[in-house]
């Protein structure tokens, strides 16, 4: 199984729950392009049985996530990428650094 954490605080989380197991439990960690800017999703939106949540806007921290990847449990990066579903250019700009900062740890990863 993998679980996939969405912006820091659920990555720590998936990274938590998949060293409670010693094997067949993983996790990736990233930041979600919709979790760069502030909202409000509610149940409608999310569909039936959906719940409501908030995103923070998040700015990418590249050090919390590299500290997050050097657990062996961690196999990729992910729920990473550029949403313009709801956009402005302020987060159309901050998504993209979100993107390019996640890309860029992962390049520091393959080629150190």
């Amino acid at each position: 199984m993998i679980n996939v954490g969405t912006q820091v605080d659920t990555s720590k989380k998936a990274v938590e729950i998949a060293n409670q197991y010693k094997k067949g439990v993983y996790a990736i960690i990233g930041l979600h392009p919709i979790h760069t800017g502030a909202s409000y999703h509610d149940e409608k939106e999310l569909g039936e049985g959906g719940k409501e949540f908030t995103s923070r806007g998040e700015i990418f921290d590249k050090e919390s996530y590299r500290k997050l990847l050097a657990d062996p449990k961690v196999v990729a990066i992910g729920e990473c990428g550029l949403d313009y579903y709801r956009c402005t250019p302020l987060s159309i700009s901050k998504q993209k650094e979100a993107f390019i900062g996640q890309i860029e740890l992962r390049m520091n990863l393959i080629n150190p």
